[in-house]
């Protein structure tokens, strides 16, 4: 909560409506990224703070919960490492040229740079805030509850077919389950 949202409490104050949401979209999600070896590694490497130590419990804790979790439906669903995105870059031309997509994140350069070096026709932008780790900034960022409902609402009229790239940390999972509830491609 603290790293991503600035607040230590989001979501254990929360949980009510967070953990439906999140069950919800990794029920109906087709690919899954996990903690791969890579995760392991820059948790075992890093600096140890206080801030960042509940990495090591974060990774051990979603392998607990997916091997005890059969609503998942585990079976058939691809499980990628979370770092499967890297993978996708030199194909990203191809994804978006010549095409109308939306982009969920906190870059306000990248639907810019996705018409101009990707050739994006057009790009749907949904701001997000930046992740509380990112900028610095040990405060609320504002992204939930308040920008996560007016998203939600925003992409629940996505226009269907439309490719959806969604970074937004924590929360994208569920972003990309209501792009794909609405017919678009996340």
């Amino acid at each position: 909560s603290l790293n991503h949202f600035g607040d230590p409490n989001v979501l254990v104050d929360n949980a009510g409506t967070l953990v439906p949401a999140f069950e919800k979209a990794l029920g109906s999600a087709t690919v899954l990224g996990i903690p791969g070896p890579l995760a392991f590694a820059v948790t075992l490497e890093g600096e140890v703070h206080a801030d960042r130590v509940g990495g090591a419990f974060g990774i051990g804790t979603v392998y607990d919960y997916l091997d005890g979790t059969e609503s998942l439906r585990l079976e058939t669903k691809e499980c990628w490492s979370s770092s499967f995105h890297f993978r996708l870059l030199p194909h990203y031309r191809a994804l978006v040229q010549g095409r109308e997509i939306g982009l969920v994140s906190c870059h306000r350069e990248l639907p810019g740079a996705l018409r101009e070096r990707m050739g994006a026709e057009q790009v749907r932008f949904h701001a997000v805030p930046e992740q509380a780790h990112l900028s610095h900034a040990r405060r609320d960022t504002g992204h939930y509850p308040d920008r996560y409902r007016s998203l939600l609402a925003e992409l629940e009229n996505v226009r269907p077919g439309t490719l959806y790239l969604v970074a937004a940390g924590m929360l994208s999972k569920i972003y990309c389950d209501v792009v794909r509830g609405a017919g678009g491609v996340a």
